[in-house]
């Protein structure tokens, strides 16, 4: 065996363990404090721990909040975007009557007039 136990020397070890039964003559807490320490052995180290359980706590909340965070952020792109897209169309839209101002075609004339009032979608127009 690779930690220099052979198979006869583990045989042995397991007979002489049985005799001597060790979990027998083990001894435990005694008294009722003795007892009530014992049984908090699990929570004072590992997983178990106070300590632990509040890192898992913590570390719950801040993943909760990351998620919000990655949802408000996605959210503002989203709002961002369309923000920029509305004043990309009134720029376009003052642009084209801007070129369109000195034109004698009334055909013309009348469809840029109409233009800032169907892209405003009923808000006051803000031309100077």
């Amino acid at each position: 065996m690779s930690n220099g136990w052979t198979e006869e020397r583990r045989r042995k070890q397991a007979e002489a363990i049985k005799q001597w039964q060790p979990w027998a003559k083990s001894t435990g807490p005694k008294t009722k404090t003795g007892k009530e320490r014992a049984s908090l052995n699990a929570l004072k180290t590992g997983d178990h721990s106070l300590v632990m359980a509040r890192w898992r706590d913590v570390l719950k909340i801040n993943a909760e909040f990351l998620v919000q965070i990655e949802q408000a952020v996605a959210f503002e792109d989203k709002r961002y975007a369309l923000e920029c897209k509305l004043v990309e169309n009134e720029l376009l839209d003052k642009r084209l009557k801007e070129m369109t101002l000195g034109c004698q075609n009334p055909l013309i004339q009348e469809r840029t007039n109409g233009l800032s009032d169907s892209h405003n979608h009923g808000r006051a127009n803000h031309d100077p």
